[in-house]
């Protein structure tokens, strides 16, 4: 269930980047569009994929084919022969790799269940899976000067104390041999 909830935060915090995104330059926008989709999908079907396993678990077999189904839908792979872009190289589509490693752990699983369920368990199967447990909550910091380390800031006197910087213990000098 912890992973469910911490994979729905991460799918929020994604769609939030889509969102932020539309306020960006058109080329930008451009660049990293399919990469957050991808990414997005990428996890929605991990997601459905690990809740599978969680109905498993509790014997709620049509439920489980119903996930993976849907993560099934969603790395099904694009069809191009109505488009005039063709796909030829790993590279277009992205995270292809990773993608497509989920997708055959995905297809294999539904093998085994559907299997499984048409000769044992006879269970009914949704069309669409249950909706995921909701995610974690993030508790966003604000940002402050001394949350951004990679730059040099002019904290004011009166602040000083409450950023004093971490101090890391001193290495000791090699030894020689």
């Amino acid at each position: 269930l912890a992973i469910l909830k911490s994979g729905g935060t991460v799918l929020n915090e994604l769609n939030n980047c889509q969102k932020k995104l539309m306020k960006l330059d058109t080329c930008v926008q451009n660049f990293f569009r399919p990469h957050i989709q991808s990414l997005i999908q990428y996890f929605t079907a991990y997601l459905f994929y690990t809740a599978s396993f969680d109905q498993k678990k509790k014997l709620e077999y049509g439920k489980s084919i119903s996930y993976l189904r849907a993560a099934s839908r969603l790395l099904a792979p694009p069809d191009f022969s109505k488009s005039k872009k063709k796909i030829s190289t790993n590279e277009e589509i992205p995270f292809k790799i990773e993608r497509d490693s989920l997708n055959d752990r995905i297809q294999a699983a539904l093998k085994v269940e559907e299997k499984d369920n048409s000769q044992i368990y006879f269970k009914s199967v949704p069309e669409q899976p249950p909706n995921l447990p909701p995610a974690y909550q993030l508790q966003m910091l604000d940002p402050t000067a001394a949350l951004l380390f990679f730059f040099s800031v002019d904290i004011p006197d009166d602040s000083k104390e409450r950023y004093k910087p971490i101090q890391t213990p001193k290495s000791e000098p090699a030894r020689q041999l």
